[in-house]
């Protein structure tokens, strides 16, 4: 297992997939940063000059949008590069069962997905301090993880995606219903059962982090773990009556 984990981990690091989610994350939170600091004046005039307001506007390119995109995409990519490069057959003939092939990918996807939010919550937290926020230790910590959290809650999306992407042996079915969802995301916002649909359960999490809807937490998180494991189950079967003669 370690030998296909570390396959996979080389495939990311050698292709452009890896390097532009993680600078397309980047990019919200740069952009933040530079209108913040130009605004720095009119911001703390208005009482807006505080790590509220930065995560919540943070938070309408994460939650709302690029936190389902940007994962989606690392996903339907651990599924499709074996199609593209027509690999998959290859990566058959190893020692490893079918299901122990496919937990590697949704593994090493789960771990990059993680390590690429982790990375923005720091380099967040560091612009906050640079900005001159509060560095209290525990006001830093109660106001970025609702910025974190939602973020890393993205990983659900993994399975769906690559069940999608064996289902139809294509990368555009994946995408095309991530940004539709995505969409539909912006109708549910404020409501309280926001946490049923799959694409509203970050953003849900994080209105329920800011205090905006009452919801109790394990809601969302339950409906996560069981949208993971259902298609987890889905992609595992699928796969393992694949035939990768077509």
């Amino acid at each position: 297992m370690y030998k296909l984990l570390k396959n996979e981990f080389v495939k990311f690091s050698n292709s452009y997939i890896y390097y532009l989610s993680f600078f397309a994350m980047l990019l919200p939170l740069v952009l933040s940063i530079i209108i913040w600091y130009l605004r720095r004046d009119s911001f703390t005039t208005s009482n807006m000059y505080h790590w509220d307001r930065l995560i919540n506007s943070l938070q309408l390119f994460y939650s709302l949008f690029l936190g389902a995109i940007i994962p989606s995409f690392i996903a339907v990519f651990a599924v499709f590069y074996e199609f593209q490069e027509k690999t998959l057959h290859n990566l058959l003939t190893m020692p490893y069962s079918r299901t122990q092939i496919l937990l590697a990918k949704i593994i090493s996807s789960c771990s990059i997905i993680i390590l690429i939010n982790i990375a923005v919550w720091i380099i967040a937290v560091i612009f906050g301090l640079l900005l001159g926020f509060d560095n209290s230790v525990n006001v830093i910590f109660a106001k970025t993880m609702k910025l974190l959290l939602p973020n890393l809650a993205t990983v659900l999306f993994v399975p769906i995606m690559i069940f999608l992407t064996l289902s139809f042996r294509s990368f555009l079915h994946g995408m095309v219903l991530t940004v539709v969802c995505s969409v539909m995301n912006f109708a549910l916002l404020y409501k309280d059962s926001a946490f049923l649909f799959p694409w509203s359960i970050p953003s849900n999490i994080y209105f329920i982090l800011d205090g905006r809807v009452t919801t109790d937490f394990i809601y969302p998180v339950t409906s996560a773990l069981i949208v993971f494991a259902l298609f987890l189950f889905l992609s595992i079967i699928t796969f393992r009556k694949m035939d990768v003669s077509r």
